[in-house]
């Protein structure tokens, strides 16, 4: 993945190839000449008289099937939401990011409809978009234009890059269920014949065909336990299980809404928009908390969320995790594997369940329940309750 930078008050988009921009909805942005996607890696966005930059993006390359597949196919990152705000102004949503909500600027997009320019001719083709803001000072206004400038395979940072008309032009479709524009699941680990990954995205969906989605609705004697939903809710995290190791038989369909709630604060699950570890401002990161993050992970053929040999510095973008920090407030046992299994499964009890150690009473109790002292001592013969224990007293 290389780093984009880009001109100006841009996105924080994620969009594709080869249709064109028809209204509001999800869309990707692949450059149409270098054939890389837009991703968006954090939600750093700055506009100014003199300065505009939104440099937490970086381009993936996927100019063949097999990079479609392996770097964009399956990645939330590269999908936004273009929304239209009349004319050819646009506001841009997605990864936790509002373009307008941050910046207070439209972004401008205008699909090149006939070749008047010798550079358009060179570097641009009918059908093609140039994304750019225009920015006013002092009595002046500036364009500013999106381009793909890492072509020196070493980053930039600087607010208006000088005009790069090669790498103006992009392609924009939305993201549909045909080869090249879908949206599929890339599973992290397999168990009892399923493959399996945690999923956060900003944007509501639904599992394809033989797949399910789950959130952890309870932690509770070393078990997390699933609730299936049958829509995920934008901003939900998310347990996914796929027939297939494949992204594009692992195929989702995006929604503008959804008739299912989100769990919200009971859902255990947590998830991340963002992993940019770059020592420099527009770093984004969740570092891992061994005490009181559980991490997807297989032991001994079983599902599992763990703290066990996980070596992570911080949790993968568009990635959940098991927060255990309100359970840990609540409970002595710190349970540091927990297994996966399926609330009808658990209230079945088809599984053995390993409970939970009691608390002891500490003191002395008559055998009516009732707390006589706080040692034996002095105590005349019987039969007592002593921190929990019976005994006798000669």
């Amino acid at each position: 993945m290389k780093k984009f930078f880009l001109s100006i008050c841009t996105l924080l988009l994620p969009l594709a190839a080869f249709a064109q921009l028809n209204g509001s909805g999800y869309y990707r942005v692949q450059n149409y000449n270098t054939k890389r996607y837009i991703s968006i890696v954090g939600d750093y966005a700055s506009i100014g008289a003199n300065t505009a930059d939104l440099e937490s993006i970086k381009m993936l390359e996927g100019s063949t099937n097999d990079d479609f597949e392996d770097n964009v196919a399956w990645n939330p990152a590269t999908l936004c939401y273009f929304e239209s705000v009349g004319g050819n102004k646009w506001n841009l949503k997605g990864g936790g990011m509002d373009l307008y909500g941050k910046t207070g600027y439209y972004l401008n997009i205008d699909r090149l409809s006939k070749q008047t320019t010798d550079k358009e001719k060179k570097y641009g083709a009918i059908g093609t978009y140039t994304l750019y803001g225009k920015v006013s000072s002092t009595g002046m206004t500036a364009t500013r234009y999106i381009s793909d400038f890492s072509k020196w395979d070493i980053n930039y940072d600087y607010g208006f890059p000088a005009v790069d008309f090669e790498r103006r032009y992009w392609n924009i479709i939305p993201v549909t269920q045909e080869a090249g524009q879908y949206l599929g699941i890339k599973p992290e680990v397999q168990a009892d014949s399923y493959y399996w990954t945690t999923m956060y995205a900003h944007f509501p969906w639904k599992p394809g065909e033989g797949m399910k989605a789950y959130w952890v609705s309870k932690v509770e004697n070393g078990y997390a336990i699933l609730k299936e939903l049958t829509e995920v809710p934008e901003s939900t995290p998310v347990l996914v299980r796929c027939t297939s190791d494949v992204v594009a038989n692992n195929k989702v369909s995006l929604l503008t809404s959804t008739s299912v709630n989100s769990p919200g604060s009971t859902n255990y699950l947590k998830g991340v928009y963002f992993c940019n570890p770059t020592a420099d401002k527009y770093r984004k990161v969740t570092p891992y908390n061994k005490t009181t993050m559980r991490m997807l992970a297989v032991i001994d053929g079983k599902l599992v969320f763990t703290n066990s040999d996980v070596n992570i510095s911080y949790i993968p973008a568009n990635k959940a995790y098991v927060d255990m920090e309100s359970y840990l407030k609540q409970h002595t046992h710190t349970y540091p594997t927990l297994t996966v299994i399926t609330e009808e499964d658990y209230v079945a009890g088809i599984s053995t369940i390993e409970m939970e150690p009691q608390v002891k009473q500490k003191g002395v109790y008559n055998l009516k329940g009732q707390r006589i002292a706080d040692t034996t001592e002095g105590l005349s013969r019987g039969v007592y309750i002593v921190n929990g224990r019976k005994v006798v007293l000669k």
